[in-house]
């Protein structure tokens, strides 16, 4: 296990071992990350962002499921391992940023990554053998895609913010989006497959995207169920949740959301799907065309569901949290929604992508 670095100002013919001799390109850099635990020090800051371009991940590049390889932001100044931030721009031109087009590669951690500028994905791991790719901590700001893409066995996107994308929208993600900030994207929120990996959208904030919340798209055979739950999803232009046609069969949880003020209905499945929706615990609030809408709208399950203004803090700052009177604040103590999150990452969006969790009548705590 060793620990290399690239980023601003680096040199190609630097060894990487150290930030006084970091490499300058993703490429070069990569190729010493050959055994597991590996770690990949890039540093940029919003001033002197590291420019990168497309990089296939290398064959050579190690990692296991207990033993990945990490690729995460470092001190701009120092090179330290403290949490930082580190900015990567695609330069406006960089149609990708890390991929698996040389083949199937797996067992990679990306944190604390703040990508922006790219035409295309910054992350784009699309190969059905690819698997164990983690992206936790990062920011996806005005690229033209998805921030990650990632069509893979168990991928993970964790505490991440997409905002601002040019096209594309926030993750398309076959496992799982928590905890996660999509806010203004030109596309869909999240888009995931009802039927490969099982995946759960859990505790996310979804607002404002130009298409739907969430997509659950059709896939094979062999669904082993997804679970929708503790989302925020609002003032979407398409639906808040929509299933596509899929013959596949499965179940599908979607339970203690706040969906309002989506465009086309809060849940919408399409045309002949055979997937079983069971949508139950969930806050509507003016969504148009209804909450359960579609040829096959789920109305045979639903229970326990409120109703009304949610009663947002002030959505104009992305502070979602609930004020005191809301309707969606249950008697049992049990609420819906992404818990209250304030949709900031510290620093006014310059920071590492953290959130203020608050309860719910207000009282902050991180």
């Amino acid at each position: 296990m060793a620990t290399y670095y690239v980023g601003y100002g680096g040199n190609d013919s630097n060894g990487g071992t150290s930030y006084a001799l970091r490499k300058a390109t993703l490429s070069a850099a990569l190729a010493l990350c050959t055994a597991a635990g590996d770690v990949l020090i890039v540093t940029g800051s919003e001033a002197h962002p590291f420019v990168a371009v497309a990089t296939a991940v290398p064959g050579t590049l190690g990692g296991t499921a207990t033993n990945p390889t990490f690729i995460r932001g470092g001190n701009p100044s120092t090179g330290a391992d403290d949490g930082s931030l580190a900015w990567i721009s695609g330069g406006g031109s960089a149609t990708t940023g890390f991929n698996d087009s040389g083949g199937a590669r797996s067992n990679i951690w990306f944190s604390n990554l703040r990508f922006a500028s790219f035409n295309g994905n910054p992350l784009s791991f699309t190969n059905s053998a690819s698997a164990g790719i983690t992206v936790v901590n990062c920011e996806f700001h005005s690229n033209a895609g998805y921030g990650a893409r990632l069509l893979n066995g168990n991928c993970a996107v964790i505490n991440c913010v997409a905002q601002s994308g040019t096209s594309g929208g926030g993750f398309e993600c076959y496992g799982n989006v928590t905890d996660c900030r999509i806010i203004g994207c030109v596309g869909i929120g999240v888009r995931a497959s009802a039927q490969l990996y099982g995946p759960s959208i859990v505790r996310n904030l979804i607002a404002g995207c130009s298409s739907h919340g969430v997509e659950l798209i059709s896939g094979t055979t062999g669904n082993i169920g997804t679970t929708i739950s503790y989302n925020t999803i609002v003032g979407n232009t398409g639906s808040g949740i929509r299933t596509t046609n899929d013959d596949g069969g499965g179940q599908i949880d979607i339970a203690w959301n706040i969906i309002a003020s989506n465009g086309d209905g809060a849940i919408k499945p399409t045309t002949g799907t055979a997937l079983i929706i069971m949508p139950y615990q969930n806050h509507y609030h003016s969504n148009t065309g209804g909450n359960l809408v579609g040829a096959s709208a789920p109305a045979w399950w639903t229970t326990g569901d409120t109703t009304g203004d949610p009663q947002f803090i002030d959505t104009d700052n992305n502070d979602y949290t609930l004020a005191s009177a809301s309707p969606a604040l249950r008697s049992d103590g049990q609420y819906p929604g992404a818990f209250g999150i304030q949709a900031k990452p510290s620093g006014g969006g310059s920071g590492a992508a953290q959130f203020v969790r608050h309860d719910l009548r207000g009282r902050g705590r991180r």
